[in-house]
């Protein structure tokens, strides 16, 4: 099998510049090791399976040589477009095939006639390389190609959850030998290149068949022929330059399509820290968990903010915001584009976000209905910006004619009266937390929501304290709530909360959103060992993850993988495990932690929800590359490593060593103006500061002074 050489050659050639030379050098893992993927070794679906490169996403067939079968480049989409290579006037069957975030390459042999193939995009193009090696056997000196080269195409200003369908034809047309599939002014355009030293390689298409054709000289020189198609997009006469400049490379675009994601990779590994450890399934895990990092940003001139960081990316599948998800990772992402977090943040704030749970990526406007955790969401992620960056300024920056302060004090209030004690908060039947699928729902007055309040408070009354503008009736207020939750709702006989319906009557939801309150003030030492005696394998666990209800639940339905069955939306464990990490209960992480090892060996990317009983995800969705997925990497800097940015500008270190590990760092970690490592060894950590490392005892914390 020539593919395993193939990639060497060229990904060798591809990281061949200053930084990843020097990462050779000193034995560090390339975007490769990190990021690249055998399919063979996958569980996804074609229809969910794509590359990205922040202007056009491209679906792929990965079990076929060259099976392209959708491409989404907002305003831009063809959902139904299809390019094929056929051999011999048949598809080739990948018998290998490897991703990367923007490159596929795959390799089948065709008869007699071996196929190696490269899918490349390069960042700031709406178009995509095809590069095609073909390396007959049986004395052939020409191969013939056929294939497909179809689609619909439209212009669409409106990209919500679901993936964008195409509906209007288009024609055919040739333009200086250019193929084109034409819908008034605009086009996709299929390109191939003329080697300068080699006869042209003529495409001719057959209109009434929608079939293209080409004869590929065998080279005897080389014992192989190849050819390279270029795919473009946009208005006619961008889609056309786009497909010539995608293929003017000669045979070595895809060395420029590794260079660039090279330079995308070492821009990211400059916010975020390097992970290494000897488990290599810890490894995987981390980088794989930065991957959205990659797919979900996108620098399109027609956004409304650019970059603009999806909820989703794969196939057009969910391209607007959701609060929901933008707030799960709250921490990493004022670390990864701090300038960018700032302006979604802003943004969310400039739509009503007691109406809307998202804003659209074109115009910005707010999309879809209020969802209860808004509050919680925007005033972390403002609370975070400023422990992580330190960037108090913010908060004075005017927005609507208000403070960000102002906002902030606004949403930790939301459905509080403070002319009156503070009352548990009912948020009526509209069955949206957990949308669950029986008869039996979780509305009203809800533990998990009501209990978050409290961080609210907290969070925004610090922030208050460091503007110089003490609001200690929040506090106040925190500490009431804490005592009402517990009054009301505490069952002692479940060791669990029970929520309220309208009429007043109590009922248990055995819901892991509970376990999002480990680690939060607001619970009892009671309530935390009793949520605890629930974190067993008969109720939640999973043998690969977590279930979202207990198993015992009435409620537990099998096909309700997110909130409500057999799995769980993929950032909730992750956030469990940080704040079981950061409450001390650290056995109860790594034990999660080695349930979910799999999602780094079988996923090139994480979707919408993840199964808990099988190495298996959610199908029935279009979100199926989530920017949730960065909560790993999350859990392991700031839960693992215990890393905290305190309000007074220091830091404290405080980790765990995982059971799985006997050797685990973090290299390079930057964070409120110091740039650190921390290694974890079996008797202790290091923390290596300015050349100066000092060894620390575990269970004693290091604090790093104010910078």
């Amino acid at each position: 099998m020539r593919l395993s050489n193939h990639l060497h050659v060229t990904i060798a050639i591809g990281i061949g510049l200053a930084w990843s030379c020097a990462a050779f050098s000193q034995g560090l893992p390339t975007p490769r090791d990190m990021f690249a993927m055998r399919m063979e070794n996958a569980v996804h679906q074609a229809e969910h399976f794509g590359i990205t490169n922040g202007a056009m996403a491209v679906a792929l067939d990965p079990k076929t040589v060259v099976n392209i079968h959708g491409l989404y480049a907002p305003p831009f989409v063809s959902s139904n477009f299809k390019f094929t290579v056929n051999v011999d006037g048949k598809p080739i069957e990948a018998t290998a095939c490897e991703w990367l975030p923007n490159n596929v390459f795959a390799a089948g042999d065709a008869g007699p006639v071996t196929v190696e193939s490269s899918v490349n995009m390069v960042y700031g193009q709406r178009a995509a390389s095809i590069v095609v090696t073909l390396k007959p056997n049986d004395g052939r000196n020409s191969v013939r190609l056929t294939g497909e080269f179809s689609g619909m195409l439209d212009v669409n200003q409106t990209w919500e959850f679901a993936r964008p369908a195409s509906v209007t034809p288009t024609t055919h047309e040739t333009q200086d030998g250019v193929l084109l599939l034409i819908q008034e002014e605009y086009a996709i355009a299929l390109a191939s290149i003329s080697f300068p030293d080699k006869p042209p390689i003529k495409i001719e298409l057959d209109p009434t068949t929608q079939k293209w054709s080409c004869d590929v000289p065998i080279y005897p020189e080389d014992e192989s022929g190849y050819v390279e198609f270029a795919i473009g997009i946009g208005k006619r006469t961008s889609a056309i330059a786009s497909a010539k400049e995608a293929c003017k490379f000669d045979r070595i675009l895809d060395r420029f399509a590794q260079e660039s994601l090279n330079q995308r990779v070492d821009a990211l590994l400059e916010r975020v820290p390097r992970f290494e450890s000897d488990n290599k399934s810890l490894e995987r895990l981390y980088f794989r968990s930065l991957v959205p990092a990659l797919l979900n940003k996108w620098e399109v001139p027609e956004f409304k903010l650019n970059p603009y960081y999806s909820t989703g990316s794969i196939n057009g599948g969910c391209l607007c915001n959701y609060l929901w998800d933008f707030g799960e990772v709250w921490e990493i992402l004022p670390m990864i584009d701090p300038e960018a977090t700032k302006a979604h943040i802003k943004q969310f704030l400039s739509v009503d976000l007691t109406k809307h749970f998202a804003f659209l990526p074109i115009t910005g406007e707010g999309f879809g209905p209020w969802y209860m955790v808004n509050q919680e969401k925007i005033t972390g992620l403002v609370y975070y910006y400023v422990m992580v960056t330190g960037e108090t300024a913010f908060l004075k920056e005017q927005l609507n004619g208000r403070s960000i302060l102002d906002h902030m004090i606004e949403h930790a209030m939301y459905g509080d009266d403070p002319s009156k004690p503070v009352a548990l908060m009912d948020y009526g039947e509209s069955n949206s937390h957990l949308e669950l699928r029986k008869d039996l729902k979780y509305n009203h007055v809800m533990p998990d929501l009501n209990g978050r309040r409290y961080n609210n408070f907290t969070r925004v009354a610090k922030l208050c304290e460091v503007m110089g503008k003490p609001r200690p009736d929040l506090v106040e207020r925190a500490d009431a709530l804490k005592k009402v939750l517990h009054d009301e709702l505490w069952d002692p006989q479940a060791k669990w909360f029970a929520f309220k319906h309208g009429d007043g009557h109590k009922e248990l939801r055995y819901t892991c959103q509970m376990f999002k309150l480990f680690n939060s003030p607001v619970l009892t030492d009671e309530s935390v060992a009793g949520l605890l005696s629930h974190w067993n394998t008969n109720e939640f666990l999973g043998e690969y993850g977590l279930h979202s209800l207990a198993k015992g639940d009435p409620a537990y339905d099998e096909n309700d993988v997110d909130n409500g069955g057999p799995g769980a939306c993929t950032g909730f464990a992750p956030q469990i495990m940080e704040r079981l990490y950061n409450s001390g209960h650290a056995a109860e992480a790594d034990d999660m932690l080695a349930r979910i090892l799999w999602w780094g060996e079988k996923l090139p990317y994480w979707g919408d929800s993840l199964y808990a009983d099988r190495p298996d995800y959610r199908k029935d969705t279009p979100l199926q590359c989530m920017i949730d997925g960065l909560a790993v990497a999350q859990m392991y800097i700031f839960g693992i490593f215990g890393i905290t940015p305190n309000a007074d500008g220091t830091i404290t270190i405080n980790p765990h060593l995982p059971s799985m590990a006997k050797h685990m760092a973090l290299h390079r970690v930057r964070l409120r103006g110091h740039t650190f490592d921390v290694t974890l060894n079996a008797d202790d950590y290091t923390v290596t500061l300015d050349g100066d490392s000092q060894k620390v005892a575990y269970g004693t914390s290091w604090i790093l002074s104010k910078k």
